[in-house]
């Protein structure tokens, strides 16, 4: 079974895999992969 960190890291890099290939405001992309980031490292933590 995967951890929820394993889950959340995969789950942002396919995000920005699948982003590269589409034209959306960067801007609102980059925020909501921060917020992942962010995510990932609070739980790291515990």
């Amino acid at each position: 079974m995967h951890s929820i960190p394993q889950i959340l890291s995969s789950l942002i890099d396919n995000g920005k895999e699948r982003l590269k290939g589409l034209n959306i405001n960067e801007k609102s992309i980059k925020r909501v992969l921060i917020a992942a980031e962010q995510i990932l490292e609070f739980l790291e933590r515990f």
